[in-house]
């Protein structure tokens, strides 16, 4: 029977000033096989939120319901599917699951149907699910991206990170859905913070482009979002703070949120700890941290899970 096996790195998006646009790939991985079968759908969960997510039935489910537009899309018709995912993404945390689960089941979907892979198409479909292209894109590409959608077509370009940077991840356990932190965010802005997030955002791709990790302390100040959903997380500046204090580049809220990232080149483990402490003991927030790496591979093969 036909099986795909892929690999499908998390991500971390709006990176401070950047919202919607800009994103990094994370050595943290989920595992998807896809394949074949004599009839019916049968989709299998393991890991991070499995009971969660088992309670969704098949037809309902993300992973069905993008490789069947995809199959839809190109006239592939299976007799039945199975699909089978290892997760190892925290959900609702700003780390990419819900992308990470898209982008891995629509390539694994064009994967079985003998089509070969094309971003463009792979982001536009993906796109129509998550309707935002920040988390995606680094985790269909890897790297450090930079996205936009226009008329349903993303655009992006892609960085490989070259540099030495340690991506610090505070996990809270508390759940936070874009829905929810989308709501607190304004309909209008002040002019000035408009120009104040372009600049940064600008110093910022250019910091990533050229390896410059000198200005990511500034490029990466945030007007547009983070003030706003600072009230649905008490503690995130002075968490912000303890990072900066303990030596860290730049310090921002992870896509939606809840978790917060530290971009560091030293020191991480004792960044990690200390805003991890401080947010649980002055803010009764409670969380993990753990180190990752960039991803520059984005989505690959495997040939075992």
């Amino acid at each position: 029977m036909n099986k795909v096996r892929l690999r499908i790195p998390a991500s971390t998006s709006n990176i401070g000033p950047g919202f919607d646009t800009l994103g990094l790939a994370l050595n943290l991985y989920n595992y998807l096989e896809m394949e074949e079968i004599d009839e019916g759908i049968i989709i299998h969960y393991e890991g991070e939120g499995e009971e969660k997510l088992k309670g969704i039935t098949p037809e309902e489910s993300l992973l069905y319901k993008a490789a069947s537009e995809v199959f839809q899309s190109v006239g592939f018709s299976p007799p039945g599917i199975k699909i089978s995912l290892i997760n190892n993404i925290p959900l609702y945390r700003g780390l990419g699951s819900s992308g990470a689960m898209v982008v891995g089941s629509i390539a694994a979907a064009f994967l079985m149907a003998g089509i070969e892979l094309t971003p463009h198409l792979i982001l536009r479909i993906a796109f129509t699910f998550e309707g935002h292209p920040d988390n995606i894109t680094p985790s269909l590409l890897g790297g450090f991206t930079v996205s936009c959608v226009d008329q349903g077509k993303v655009f992006f370009v892609k960085f490989p990170v070259t540099f030495p940077l340690n991506v610090v991840a505070i996990i809270p356990e508390r759940e936070l859905s874009t829905q929810e932190s989308r709501t607190v965010l304004p309909r209008h802005i002040p002019f000035e913070d408009a120009q104040f997030n372009l600049s940064r955002t600008a110093l910022l791709v250019a910091g990533f482009a050229s390896g410059n990790a000198k200005v990511l302390m500034e490029g990466i100040k945030d007007t547009l979002h983070q003030p706003y959903r600072a009230k649905l997380l008490p503690g995130l500046f002075e968490v912000f703070n303890e990072g900066y204090l303990m030596g860290a580049l730049g310090c921002f809220l992870s896509g939606a949120g809840s978790s917060i990232i530290a971009l560091a080149q030293n020191n991480a483990k004792q960044i990690g700890h200390r805003m991890s402490a401080l947010w649980q003991n002055e803010f009764g927030i409670p969380s993990r941290w753990q180190v990752f790496q960039v991803d520059n591979e984005g989505v690959v093969k495997e040939k075992d899970i």
